[in-house]
This record gives structure tokens, C-alpha cells and sequence, in this order.
């Protein structure tokens, strides 16, 4: 299972459109991008955990932060959202932290940035990061992944469970006859 797959799913489930998020704060402008990273969402995290070493159960307390932003998160501002609440969670867990300027090269962010971005989460959350609700919130993501990959092989399955006799007798493959004895 993949922590990973279902912290992504549930964020663009919720996950609104840029022009529907009229309500969004002012100071949420700086987590806005002129359109989205290409990276998919899903590689920007793997990204993150693989450059720092980390486990994937850092998701947990970064969902504690995120899901605290739902209503204001669109397309523009995923990207940086995630990597500020991401920041905020390894900063808080790991004892050796890496620099600033080393976190904004791994998420694509200009000098200063972080700060800047961390500085607003931190304040909209009023420094509480809830973190006795974290096997709550590890047990969801694995659910939301575990019934993602049960759709997946549902899906793959009813793909290509065909009934090829019909096709077998039909003569309307004439063209594949000729590469086989009759």
C-alpha cells in the first residue's frame, strides 16, 4: 500500500477549480503558480521523501496540515501548499534538519520562498498540528489506497475479459488469415 496514492487521492478529490475558489485569502496568492508544475502530484511527494530519505508515514502528519486547507486548495496552488505542510512535518519530526535553500531546490522554489510559505500555514493553523489523530489519519490513507488499487484490478480485469470465440470463427478477419493455415 501506498501512503502516497491515497494522500493524493483524497487531495484532488478535493481539489477545487481556480475560478470556483473566489473565497481564497489573500495571503494564499503567494502559493499560487501561473499554471501547474507538470510533475504529477504524486512524483513531487515521492520526490521530496526520496531527496530527504524519508518514510512515507511523514504523510500522515503532513495530511494533519492539509486537510486544514481543502477549501482554498485548486490546480495553481497545490503544489506549494503540499510542499510548505511537507516542510512544516519534517522540520517537526526529524532532528536533523537540511537547510532552507536545499528544501527550495527540491521543491522548484525561488530563495526565500519557504520561509514565506511556511510562515503563512504555520499562522492559518495557529501552531497546532493535532498530532494525536496521527494512526487515525495513517489508517485512512492506506484505506483510500487499498480501495483505489481493488477499483484498479476490477477495472483491468473487466478490460480484458473478452469472449474471443465469436471473433475466432468470424471470416471478417480475413486480413489475419493470411498469416495462418486454415
Amino acid at each position: 500500500m501506498s501512503l502516497i496514492k491515497g494522500f493524493v487521492l483524497i487531495l484532488t478529490e478535493n481539489l477545487h477549480n481556480s475560478d470556483s475558489c473566489l473565497e481564497i485569502p489573500k495571503e494564499f496568492d503567494k502559493f499560487a503558480l501561473a499554471k501547474p508544475l507538470p510533475m504529477r502530484l504524486s512524483a513531487y511527494i515521492d520526490h521530496f521523501l526520496y531527496q530527504l530519505e524519508l518514510e512515507e508515514t511523514l504523510l500522515s502528519c503532513t495530511f494533519l496540515i492539509i486537510e486544514r486547507f481543502f477549501k482554498y486548495i485548486s490546480s495553481n496552488n497545490i503544489q506549494k501548499l503540499v510542499f510548505a505542510a511537507l516542510t512544516i512535518s519534517y522540520k517537526a519530526f526529524i532532528d536533523k534538519p537540511v537547510k532552507n535553500s536545499t528544501l527550495e531546490r527540491i521543491g522548484v522554489l525561488k530563495k526565500g520562498e519557504l520561509y514565506a510559505l511556511e510562515k503563512i500555514v504555520i499562522e492559518w493553523i495557529n501552531w497546532d498540528l493535532e498530532y494525536c489523530r496521527i494512526e487515525e489519519i495513517f489508517e485512512l490513507l492506506i484505506e483510500e489506497a487499498k480501495e483505489e488499487e481493488i477499483f484498479e484490478e476490477e477495472k483491468e480485469s473487466f478490460d480484458y475479459e473478452t469472449d474471443f470465440t465469436e471473433c475466432e470463427r468470424s471470416e471478417s478477419f480475413s486480413e489475419l488469415s493470411g498469416f495462418f493455415d486454415v
